[in-house]
């Protein structure tokens, strides 16, 4: 299964950060108000940066926030990030 990073889990991030989790994927999971415990019951891990993910999800409002090099550092040579967030202000 696939190495994942997931950033924001708020109403969207957390069914989708679920699934993958429930899919048997490792998901390592970060959210500025703290990882719910039914993911990490599930096998999600809570973590301060998604730096070992092969790919990064990311469902947070602000762009600026997900590319936050304290949030994914040093990625792996095949590691893409991607942004579900359409609001370009920075917010």
């Amino acid at each position: 299964m696939a190495n994942l990073g997931f950033i924001g889990l708020g109403i969207m991030g957390k069914p989708m950060a679920g699934r993958l989790v429930a899919a048997g994927h490792d998901v390592s999971l970060h959210s500025r108000s703290g990882v719910p415990h039914e993911l990490i019951e599930k096998g999600g891990r809570p973590v301060e940066c998604v730096s070992l993910a092969n790919s990064v999800a990311s469902t947070t409002r602000s762009t600026a926030c997900a590319k936050n090099p304290a949030l994914v550092t040093r990625p792996t040579a095949n590691a893409t990030a991607s942004s579900a967030s359409s609001d370009s202000s920075g917010r």
